[in-house]
């Protein structure tokens, strides 16, 4: 697994950090991803996270940045506020098998997806996530890499006795900002 931290995002340390963790086992929510994954391809025959990647170009409106190879978006249905995936728009289950052009690409969309951040939420902590497949399933034809950008827009508030995590955003932002509110340049 590799991911990087901007900002206290999940942690104690302020300062930017790249971490790579090697584990003998695969998460249980990777796990879950792939056998998703794998169960929408034997169905339909194809990947549906690449159709998903397709589906947003064609669409256009969480379209932060489109390029030849890799594009930005804001996903449909995400995680969190503002996530952001940057994609492969050609088939790859693992990172590793990544080519010079996809990599010389990313220098468009990542920076993009990051810039927007800042110019919307004012630079919020992050954490950067590489998904892909596990070693030993990289010839998979039902997962796709991709970067995800996850802003850490929760902070832990003290209320009587318990710890709280609440929206640095607030509520009725992070609704109207939030997956399908980020059409058409606004985010």
């Amino acid at each position: 697994m590799v991911f990087r931290d901007h900002g206290a995002a999940g942690t104690s340390l302020p300062h930017p950090r790249p971490q790579v963790v090697a584990m003998p086992i695969v998460p249980t929510r990777l796990r879950g991803l792939l056998d998703l994954a794998r169960a929408a391809y034997d169905q339909t025959g194809s990947c549906r996270y690449l159709d998903v990647a397709e589906a947003e170009v064609a669409d256009g409106a969480r379209v932060l940045r489109a390029s030849p190879s890799p594009v930005a978006f804001a996903p449909y249905a995400s995680r969190s506020p503002y996530e952001t995936w940057v994609a492969p728009r050609r088939h790859a289950a693992s990172f590793g098998d990544v080519t010079d052009e996809v990599l010389d690409a990313l220098a468009e969309p990542l920076p993009a997806a990051l810039a927007a951040l800042r110019r919307v939420l004012g630079g919020p902590a992050h954490n950067l996530v590489l998904q892909g497949v596990p070693s030993g399933e990289e010839a998979t034809e039902y997962f796709l890499w991709r970067l995800q950008v996850v802003p850490r827009l929760a902070v832990a508030r003290r209320s009587g006795t318990r710890d709280r995590a609440c929206s640095q955003s607030g509520p009725a932002r992070a609704g109207r900002r939030g997956a399908a509110g980020r059409a058409r340049g606004r985010w």
